[in-house]
């Protein structure tokens, strides 16, 4: 009976070991044959909770995406591998830790923020992000942000360009990064930020860089 036991536990501790050890993926989006899926939310779905990577082909994807676990969302070209946005709002929400998001032109027609992150040693490396005013709620102007840090930590910002796009209201206020009070230790370098009218850069209500490149730092 005892050897019974022995065997059951040495099985179990195999099964284990074979869950834990698996390999992370490798998921394909587009809109061409043979590909994992058809939309980006739906690969982030799909994704282990930690480590696999989305690889998004050239292409448009209208779509708002919230990325609730840790892996990497990469474009395969970061003028032609375009997140539409639609609506105001967030157009990429990370609210998982470890998210890297590379390669991306990020858009939309009236969203307020481009990236949002609210959480741990993510990163937004090699992006464009055009930004447009979204409107008014009640009665108060809605600014526009290009990413935004909500009480993000250990967070890389590197080599992004975000514009402030529209030709209209140009008098209102933009942000190109904007970090709120709860954020630490997040790096910040290498982006080049235009027309945002109000900050290129701000830090919990402080001015930081206008028009122009934003580079260096811990924040």
């Amino acid at each position: 009976m005892k050897t019974k036991y022995i065997i059951a536990i040495a099985l179990l501790c195999l099964l284990l070991a074979g869950s834990t050890g698996a390999s992370a993926r490798t998921i394909t989006v587009g809109h061409v044959a043979g590909v994992d899926y058809w939309t980006i939310q739906e690969a982030v779905d799909a994704a282990a909770v930690y480590g696999d990577t989305i690889q998004v082909m050239i292409g448009t994807y209208t779509e708002n995406v919230v990325i609730s676990k840790s892996l990497i969302l990469r474009g395969e070209d970061n003028n032609r591998t375009i997140i539409h946005g639609s609506g105001c709002g967030v157009i990429v929400n990370v609210t998982a830790n470890n998210v890297t998001i590379r390669g991306f032109t990020i858009q939309g027609d009236d969203g307020d923020t481009g990236i949002k992150i609210s959480s741990r040693n993510s990163a937004v490396i090699g992006n464009i992000i055009n930004i447009e005013r979204c409107g008014r709620d009640s009665g108060h102007d809605i600014y526009p942000i290009g990413i935004y840090l909500s009480s993000a930590t250990g967070t890389t910002i590197s080599n992004n360009t975000i514009v402030y796009a529209s030709s209209s209201y140009v008098y209102h206020s933009q942000y190109g990064i904007y970090l709120n009070s709860g954020t630490s230790m997040n790096s910040i370098y290498h982006n080049n930020i235009m027309n945002c009218l109000y900050n290129g850069y701000d830090s919990s209500g402080s001015n930081g860089w206008d028009n122009g490149s934003a580079s260096g730092g811990n924040y």
